[in-house]
């Protein structure tokens, strides 16, 4: 058994950086307070750093500050804009909302939700050899009732980045594009300009900020004529028990306390990855590419790899061993200290496109070692 755990499981949470924590320490000592309606040194610092994280997860992302809100998960920022985008009367009875195959749980069922209470219609777009979205596959479902289309940056079962600069000059300006980037921020920067989407949303935790903080990327002309689908304290210019009137953006989309430090370190998170040597990028490739012929060198013994054979694939590759079940699999790598996922890992229709109800995935990040995929493969060879 390894001394010390083998961390591979970053697709599904980044451990934080001693350098975020450290950020994360000086400002509850020394700028924690509440934000909003102060008149005090301190909040006016937790003020100062929350704006700051903005502007800094702003340019991560391409985007205005304006149009960052932040939320507690990246699932709860789709929530939200797919209570935005029902509120305000984007989908009626009739209307198609168009997926593709490979999408997270938490970019499906909400929109499943939305079908289901106003009659609209949910269809998924096929993947290519690649695990890529099939671009001629998603022209022949662009009909008119097509109203929005949400696709993920890249996956977490298979590691593909979906192209989707090519998305909005198939679907047009007048449909909504929504990205859930979740997989994807912290391979960044990435531009939501150059993507042209109307919603990007993302979470701090899987870019070595806190659990907690979710991002949900929101177009300033679709926040300033969208009524918010929640509020409370903060988020209105005035409450009387006749009514009251939502305030300006953004505040009108970040009702009562927000999470201020998941704030903080994000932004810490962020200038981290910025400031990052290219070394350690390169490092992260050379690594693809020892697991993808590691991974080769062993196809014919009975295991089957679900990885994108993309150049600018991320690392994450989910796999099958003959006549044995994955979660059996990830049992024996935890008996030696090996951090690996098994499941569907929330990606149930990808998984029955695949012909599979479960894969074992090992994801790597910037500080995996050679060393230790060197003893991942050793442990799974010892199973076959």
């Amino acid at each position: 058994m390894s001394p010390h755990p083998i961390y591979l499981d970053y697709a599904s949470t980044h451990p934080r950086k001693k350098e975020i924590a450290n950020i994360r320490d000086e400002f509850e000592q020394n700028s924690y307070a509440n934000i909003g309606r102060w008149n005090y040194h301190l909040a006016e610092s937790a003020l100062v750093a929350y704006q700051d994280s903005k502007k800094t997860v702003a340019q991560w992302i391409g985007c205005d500050p304006v149009e960052v809100l932040y939320t507690y998960s990246a699932t709860y920022a789709l929530n939200i804009l797919v209570l935005a985008i029902e509120q305000n009367g984007v989908i009626w009875k009739g209307d198609t909302i168009l997926l593709s195959l490979s999408e997270h749980h938490a970019n499906i069922v909400p929109w499943q939700m939305l079908a289901e209470r106003v009659g609209a219609v949910v269809k998924f777009i096929s993947l290519d050899d690649n695990y890529c979205l099939d671009l001629n596959d998603l022209h022949s479902k662009l009909d008119d009732t097509v109203k929005v289309v949400s696709l993920q940056y890249a996956s977490n079962v298979t590691g593909a980045v979906h192209p989707l600069e090519k998305v909005r000059e198939m679907i047009g300006n007048e449909r909504l594009f929504c990205v859930d980037a979740t997989q994807m921020t912290l391979h960044g920067p990435i531009s939501m300009k150059d993507i042209q989407c109307d919603a990007l949303v993302f979470s701090g935790h899987k870019m070595m900020a806190d659990t907690g903080i979710g991002v949900l990327v929101l177009w300033k002309v679709l926040q300033k004529s969208w009524q918010s689908p929640i509020s409370g304290g903060g988020a209105i210019n005035f409450v009387s028990i006749e009514g009251y009137e939502q305030a300006g953006i953004p505040e009108r989309w970040e009702p009562g306390t927000p999470h201020i430090i998941g704030a903080v370190t994000l932004s810490a998170a962020v200038k981290y990855l910025w400031e990052m040597d290219k070394s350690i990028r390169e490092k992260y490739q050379e690594n693809i590419h020892f697991i993808n012929s590691s991974f080769e060198r062993i196809k014919t013994r009975g295991v089957t790899v679900f990885h994108s054979a993309q150049k600018q694939a991320i690392g994450v590759w989910s796999f099958v061993v003959r006549d044995k079940h994955s979660i059996d699999i990830a049992d024996a790598f935890g008996e030696e200290n090996i951090c690996v996922r098994a499941g569907h890992h929330c990606c149930e229709p990808l998984h029955t496109y695949l012909g599979v109800s479960g894969s074992v995935r090992m994801s790597i990040g910037f500080d995996t070692t050679r060393s230790e995929i060197e003893r991942f493969f050793e442990v799974l060879e010892s199973f076959l």
